[in-house]
């Protein structure tokens, strides 16, 4: 019944793709803002560089289509 509770105020969350635990200062935050609004996922270091490459090769693909 109060697993929001938990949640809230865990010391550790959970990488968004591979699933590993870890602290909250260990995790990287990932902000997107999408239609729905702002979204927030915590990564592991080695997800983030990988989410990184991604959205590095996105902004290029849409940098070139504007020009």
């Amino acid at each position: 019944m109060y697993d929001w509770i938990a949640k809230i105020f865990s010391r550790h969350v959970s990488c968004f793709q591979c699933g590993t635990k870890m602290t909250r200062k260990a995790a990287f935050s990932v902000k997107l803002n999408t239609a729905e609004g702002p979204f927030t996922m915590h990564a592991c270091t080695d997800c983030a560089d990988e989410v990184n490459d991604v959205l590095k090769a996105i902004e290029e693909v849409r940098h070139d289509a504007s020009l």
